[in-house]
């Protein structure tokens, strides 16, 4: 095996981790807006901890 063979297959079983991490980026980012649009519209955001 070549070394490009060897850090495509390490590329690969990590990609699943990868994908999981944007995911969980992209849903807090979209979390946020949902809060921020709630205290516009007058709502009340509890703290993360405070659930």
């Amino acid at each position: 095996m070549n070394l490009e063979t060897n850090a495509s297959k390490k590329e690969s079983n990590n990609l699943p981790g990868v994908l999981a991490q944007e995911i969980v980026e992209d849903l807090e980012a979209a979390l946020e807006q949902f809060r921020e649009i709630a205290v516009d519209l007058g709502g009340s955001i509890k703290a993360e901890n405070d659930r």
